[in-house]
Order: structure tokens, then sequence, then C-alpha cells
């Protein structure tokens, strides 16, 4: 991130910005909440926020380079699994059970999975040979992080587009008393407190997958493979934003359900016979 020029557009603070007489009858540059840091250059001068009246005159200096990593969280996966197997001469199984906890680098966002597996292989006769594998999955999301172009949601997207001469500490508070959020500017940037804690969603998915076949020798020369196979999972999403949020002023709510199911099935002939 660059840590020398403002936002704005043009070297002089008064035609970049405009200025506004203050409390104290002064005059002072006021920033009015542009994400284009193209303006004069921040020499520490006093300046005001139109949308933070609150903080007073305040001075336009660089923060340090790397502020706002202590936003966001160090990141933590865990990873357990475990498995059975055993068997005799005809037959064999293996299970197992895996587990997954993620906790993520941006505040209030969790992940969680569960797999279980199950294979079975079995010669019910010298002639047919069974083979079945079954897999159960689940997830739980929480507060995924928005990616890609959407202010509303991207944290790091708004980081990018804030003045830097704002510290953290102006962006602690993020709510009134009568729920609108508290922002140094009327939208964008989006004080990322806000967004962490007023724009949420959570997701599940259930999937079953897996497959039998079996494989049957008519002669030593001539066998056939008989195979059936599923795979289908059921989405539950649901999204919300609270009333007065930047992205969603009236509010939003989404629930969606998605079903998909997917069956194959093939049969191999196969012939192998000196000539």
């Amino acid at each position: 991130l660059q840590n020398k020029w403002g936002p704005g557009y043009g070297l002089d603070w008064d035609d970049a910005w405009g200025t506004v007489e203050w409390e104290d009858g002064n005059r002072y540059p006021e920033y009015t909440g542009s994400t284009d840091s193209h303006g004069p250059l921040l020499d520490g001068r006093q300046i005001v926020l139109r949308h933070r009246p609150d903080l007073g005159v305040v001075t336009a200096t660089p923060q340090p380079r790397d502020n706002f990593y202590s936003f966001y969280e160090t990141g933590v996966t865990a990873n357990n699994s475990i498995a059975f197997s055993g068997g005799d001469a005809v037959t064999t199984y293996r299970l197992s059970f895996s587990d997954q906890r993620n906790e993520g680098v941006v505040p209030n966002s969790e992940f969680a999975s569960n797999t279980v597996a199950l294979r079975i292989t079995s010669n019910i006769t010298e002639n047919l040979r069974v083979d079945g594998r079954a897999n159960y999955y689940r997830h739980e999301g929480t507060n995924r992080p928005y990616l890609g172009q959407s202010l509303a949601g991207n944290t790091f997207l708004n980081f990018l587009i804030t003045p830097r001469f704002v510290p953290l500490e102006w962006l602690d508070d993020y709510i009134t008393p009568d729920g609108r959020p508290i922002n140094i500017a009327s939208r964008y940037p989006t004080n990322p407190n806000w967004m962490v804690t007023q724009r949420q969603n959570e997701d599940t998915r259930d999937r079953i997958y897996g497959f039998i076949s079996a494989n049957y020798n008519f002669t030593e020369w001539l066998s056939l493979m008989v195979r059936a196979g599923t795979d289908t999972y059921f989405d539950q999403r649901f999204a919300r934003a609270a009333i007065h949020d930047p992205g969603e002023q009236d509010g939003m709510v989404e629930n969606r359900a998605i079903r998909v199911q997917e069956n194959n099935y093939d049969f191999l002939l196969n012939a192998s016979k000196d000539l």
C-alpha cells in the first residue's frame, strides 16, 4: 500500500477536498469519502471528516504500512482422522473417519467438515468378485469471507480504498444505538467491523457418493464387469445483512436450498484369448 498521498485528485488540499468552517471558527480541509488516493501529500496537517464529526480535528498523518494486519487473525486448521481395516481370504474392509476444523483469518469466519468412508471387497465365489465404496461428507461454513469485487463484503478490498491517514482505532466503534453504521464515509470504504458482524452467512452441505461393482469370470478368457455409482448432495445457504448496510440499505435475507444428484451405470465385457 502506498503511504504518501491522500484521497481525492490534485495536489492542493483546498482544490482536492474543499474546506469547511469548524466549531473553533477555523476552516479545515474536509474529507467527504473519496476512495481514490490521487490527492495531496499526507503532510500531517489538520483536517476534519464529514461523516465522523465526533473525531473532531485530526491530522492527516500516514499510518504504519501494515496497520491493517492487526484487524485479521491468525488462521488455525486442525485435521484429525482414524481408520480401521481388516479382512480374511474372502473379504476385506476399511472404515475411516476424518474431522477438519478451521478458524479463518477474517474475524468470525469458521469452517468444519467430517467425512466417513467405507470400502468393502469380497470374493463371493471363485468366479464372482464384488467391490463397493460409500462416502458421507458434511461441511458447515460460518461467515465465509466475501471475495472478488464485492465492496459490500470484502474487507481487504475496503482496506485498499481506505485513506492511509485512518488509524484502525477510528473503526473500533462500528454501530450506533439505533443500528446505523459508524463509518468514515457515507458508504465506501465500509467499516470492516460492521462487515464481519452485520453481514453474516452460514452454509451446510450433506453429500453421499460411492459405487458398487461386480465382476464375473465366465471362463479364463471371458469376464463381465457391471458397475453403478451415485453422487448426491444437498446444500443449504443462508445469508443476511442488517438494515442500513452500505450495500443493502433496506437489509437483506437470502435462503437457498440446492439438491443435486448424478447416477452413473456402466458395464464392460472383456475377452482376452490367444488366436
